[in-house]
């Protein structure tokens, strides 16, 4: 029966797991996007934002991946786009409206987005492929607004057509720390398919999480990668667990036996000792 457990717990989490490799697939319509509420706190002070991206649909000027608006402060707290014209955190857009000649991936292929904010440094970078391509000072004292919405596939507060993405989003995770130039190298140079469990302690807001959410129109899942790798990772540890527990189960096996034995001798014993107590009796008489 533990055996059983065991198996079945294993099997759960390789299936939990395979979701991950499907991207987003967004309509070109205001009525093709995800949005929610969500706790923002764990991201007031400090935070990294990163995922992978595809332009399918070019005839938007400003194609908005992402935005975390309040409405309370009528502020775009976090607002970036696929062609690098809006790189806006916090509320500040230094980095907007600047760097749309470092967006140069084909539209159709594949590019890796980040983009880390520190309250305590005053600094936002912005990374494409894991090269560092801007840097900007904050605001002393700005720290994240809370309170607002979440919307992918254009901005939150508006139909405008202008908005509008119309592509592919793959592995958006928030992470609640400002992740260095190397791990943010490391995930580009990964790849679509890299194993992020190393960042598991700052990956608040994760892409699985994100794919559980409800859509509206056209948004749709489309396999980037199979999950092989993963899968492999998981069916060896199910292949040594149950060959750990097969071992222990012969080694239990053995035990019952010498246990049997034991039991054996003990019964043998006192038998004899009955015997021996019998002759003592008969003879003290």
């Amino acid at each position: 029966m533990f055996l059983l457990l065991v198996l079945v717990v294993l099997l759960r989490t390789v299936a939990s797991t395979d979701n991950q490799y499907n991207a987003l697939h967004f309509g070109a319509t205001s009525n093709d996007y995800i949005m929610f509420n969500y706790d923002m706190t764990p991201f007031r002070d400090s935070f990294s934002l990163c995922m992978w991206i595809k332009r399918v649909d070019t005839s938007t000027s400003n194609p908005v991946l992402f935005n975390y608006y309040t409405r309370t402060h009528n502020s775009n707290e976090i607002l970036v786009d696929a062609v690098g014209y809006h790189n806006q955190v916090v509320g500040d857009g230094g980095l907007s409206n600047r760097l749309q000649s470092k967006f140069t991936t084909p539209v159709g292929k594949w590019f890796n987005y980040c983009i880390t904010w520190s309250l305590a440094t005053r600094t936002t970078k912005l990374y494409l492929d894991g090269d560092l391509i801007g840097t900007d000072q904050n605001t002393a004292g700005r720290t994240l607004k809370m309170g607002g919405t979440l919307g992918f596939n254009r901005v939150t507060y508006t139909t405008n057509a202008g908005y509008i993405f119309g592509g592919q989003i793959y592995q958006f995770n928030l992470y609640s720390d400002v992740l260095s130039s190397t791990a943010v190298e490391k995930i580009a140079d990964g790849g679509l398919c890299f194993d992020l469990g190393e960042f598991s302690a700052t990956r608040i807001l994760r892409w699985e999480d994100i794919l559980d959410r409800s859509r509206s129109g056209s948004v749709r899942d489309v396999m980037v990668c199979e999950p092989r790798n993963e899968s492999r990772k998981s069916q060896e540890k199910l292949a040594d667990v149950t060959g750990r527990l097969n071992e222990t189960e012969v080694q239990l096996g053995k035990m019952e036996e010498k246990l049997k034995e034991v039991t054996g001798l003990l019964n043998s014993t006192q038998e004899e000792l009955g015997t021996v107590r019998g002759e003592l009796g008969r003879t003290e008489n």
